[in-house]
């Protein structure tokens, strides 16, 4: 869908980056969720995904606004991607390689840790599966460390493959990590829950941790918010369902037996208000780059 937009002189895109696009998605995903029956809910929500997908394959054939990687680089470290730094990075893979297209995965990856150091430790989601927990946990029980593949983006499983990562052994929400700090943080990830005390981004707090986001909406992906929703025990309630699963995680030869009480499925999560009020209070930096959305915030 395309906006015409006279005050800029030309053509607004209703991409994922643009502020009606939000709206109308999580409209259409309440929609879906009232007109279809809970078995369908799936299969609705992959049409709307394909459907966001189209909106952003639009948006970059139309706007082409590039920048070297040396200038990736410099916006980087201004969002706290230096060295010593403990940084939990959500990324969009295809958005960045758009705005800088000399860059590939691997030399992403190289990057970080050069920025980073010896002393730093970078950290990402490697979740087996894309969509809705609860889904997921109906059709696989096992999660295997070593080779259930992320399902989260193209750096994630790029990273959780390369030498020196730790990933946790949470059998719906692992974590990867290199790094100084890395073994400490994921090594109880499965001793808790998904995002609780024993979780790699609660104990991120004790390093002075970052969230870093590049080529994303923070409010889509941040995970930091799942944290409070956890913690919390009225949003705990409200968000959690009432029955539990359980699943067998696989670490080389050793299984071990872990019980999930996922995300209500039909609970639809609007975190704008909670955005809106960190980048207030400037707790959450947010840009955009030569279309390149760029943030960061600490945790805790």
């Amino acid at each position: 869908m395309l906006l015409i937009s006279p005050s800029k002189g030309g053509i607004d895109f209703l991409a994922p980056t643009h502020p009606h696009y939000n709206i109308v998605t999580t409209e259409m995903i309440s929609l879906v969720k009232r007109l279809l029956p809970t078995p369908l809910h799936p299969a609705g929500r992959t049409i709307l995904r394909k459907t966001r997908t189209r909106l952003i394959e639009l948006h970059c054939a139309l706007d082409r606004r590039v920048m070297a990687e040396d200038e990736l680089v410099c916006h980087l470290k201004r969002f706290g991607v230096l060295p010593g730094a403990t940084i939990y990075l959500h990324s969009s893979m295809d958005q960045i390689m758009h705005r800088v297209p000399t860059l590939t995965p691997f030399t992403f990856i190289l990057i970080l840790k050069k920025l980073l150091g010896p002393e730093g430790t970078l950290l990402a989601p490697t979740f087996p599966f894309g969509g809705l927990q609860y889904y997921y946990i109906q059709k696989e029980r096992t999660f295997n460390v070593k080779h259930s593949p992320s399902m989260v983006g193209l750096f994630t499983e790029l990273f959780r493959r390369t030498e020196g990562v730790t990933r946790s052994l949470h059998p719906t929400h692992p974590i990867a990590a290199w790094g100084k700090h890395s073994r400490e943080l994921v090594a109880e990830h499965h001793l808790g829950t998904a995002f609780g005390r024993k979780s790699p981004v609660y104990k991120m707090q004790a390093f002075n941790g970052l969230i870093v986001g590049l080529g994303v909406t923070p409010k889509n992906c941040f995970t930091l918010y799942h944290v409070a929703e956890e913690l919390h025990p009225k949003s705990y309630a409200m968000n959690y369902c009432n029955e539990s699963f359980d699943m067998k995680i696989i670490n080389d030869t050793e299984e071990i037996l872990y019980r999930v009480t996922p995300m209500r499925p039909d609970r639809i999560r609007r975190y704008g208000r909670a955005e809106h009020i960190l980048r207030r209070e400037g707790i959450l930096r947010y840009e955009k780059v030569k279309g390149l959305e760029i943030s960061s915030a600490p945790v805790g």
